[in-house]
């Protein structure tokens, strides 16, 4: 990610999941968010591309951790102002959890906000690996990682689910 924003020349970053999809307006709203807030960044909802209740749950709740928390990852296609990024020195060169290091650090320098527009995610790794399965190790994770286990580690056990 911080090779693409080394090779980027807009003034406006966007990271994001390669499976996730955008909003077919999201430029629009991201320049809206700006011309809107003195933010730095932020992020979109989160969408789920099967509708079944639990994924929508899933949304539900990642959503919620976003907004109140300010805790966003790729699959809500962080976007950030190139100086805010340089002046963070990017993401940090981690095997796991460089979105959520990113967006606590970013949160600490200026305002993230979450757009309510979605960007859709796969369901594929909760279908793959159980949806239960998933949330456990996903939680699991996060908990370990800000209890401070090494990052390799915590890659090791996210194989598990992709």
């Amino acid at each position: 990610m911080n090779h693409g924003a080394s090779q980027a020349r807009g003034d406006v970053l966007l990271f994001l999941h390669a499976d996730s999809s955008l909003p077919a307006d999201a430029a629009t709203l991201i320049e809206n968010a700006f011309g809107r807030c003195q933010c730095i960044g932020g992020g979109f909802s989160l969408a789920i591309d099967d509708r079944a209740c639990i994924y929508r749950l899933i949304a539900y709740f990642s959503n919620l951790r976003a907004r109140f928390l300010g805790q966003l990852f790729g699959d809500q296609a962080i976007f950030i102002r190139r100086e805010a990024f340089e002046r963070l020195g990017g993401f940090e060169e981690i095997e796991l959890m460089e979105d959520m290091d990113f967006s606590q650090r970013a949160k600490k320098i200026g305002r993230m906000v979450q757009l309510p527009e979605k960007v859709e995610s796969s369901a594929r790794r909760w279908k793959r690996s159980g949806v239960w399965r998933t949330i456990w190790l996903m939680q699991k994770i996060k908990l370990m990682y800000f209890m401070g286990v090494n990052p390799v580690k915590l890659k090791k056990m996210y194989a598990d689910v992709r």
